[in-house]
């Protein structure tokens, strides 16, 4: 039987944080061009903020089995699916909150203070982002995850002596916007360390 190749990149160890990457969905251009997408969202403009205690990335099933009385026979179907990226930020001021918040409102007063304005049903932007999270590993390349949607998380602000103020938004996706193929939540890109989008090896 002869040898099959792939050229598939081998699997590796997963270890470190990352930066996230924001940008109104509006703006984003077509998504199903992956590579010219990160050239886009990932720059120091749309950094959502400072990561602190990493992205943790959920993708969720419902599932339906039905079975005879007896148990001989079965059959499970997906009925449902939901992907969340959940984040730690650390550095926190009206950019982030105007993301993370659907109805912020940001002004700046005469006295030169900039406030931030919350709450209000009827005052919901509606925006959506194309969120993605990139995590730098220059020995097995770089991996990036992207999705399209809003956080979902409530805020909350925990001012202390002893610990930093870290919001930690959960970015839910929109089955819709993320790519042109029905139903996608999620894109994983996992970067050759010596391509283009990777980092070159040591």
């Amino acid at each position: 039987m002869p040898e099959t190749t792939t050229t598939t990149k081998p699997e590796s160890i997963v270890l470190g944080s990352g930066t996230a990457y924001l940008m109104n969905v509006k703006d984003a251009g077509s998504l199903d061009d992956f590579d010219a997408l990160i050239t886009k969202v990932c720059t120091e403009d749309h950094k959502l903020g400072s990561t602190k205690n990493g992205a943790t990335l959920t993708y969720t099933t419902t599932n339906y089995t039905a079975s005879s009385d007896l148990g001989d026979v079965k059959k499970t179907v997906l009925q449902a699916e939901s992907a969340a990226l959940a984040l730690g930020i650390i550095t926190v001021g009206p950019k982030l909150l105007s993301y993370v918040i659907e109805t912020a409102d940001t002004r700046q007063t005469d006295g030169g203070l900039t406030v931030v304005s919350i709450g209000g049903v009827g005052n919901a932007d509606g925006n959506e982002y194309i969120l993605i999270f990139h995590h730098e590993d220059k020995l097995d390349g770089d991996i990036y995850v992207a999705i399209c949607g809003k956080n979902t998380a409530e805020l909350s602000l925990a001012f202390s002596q002893e610990n930093e103020t870290i919001v930690n938004p959960t970015f839910t996706a929109n089955p819709k916007k993320i790519n042109s193929r029905d139903g996608v939540l999620i894109q994983i890109a996992f970067a050759d360390p010596k391509s283009s989008t990777g980092q070159e090896g040591q």
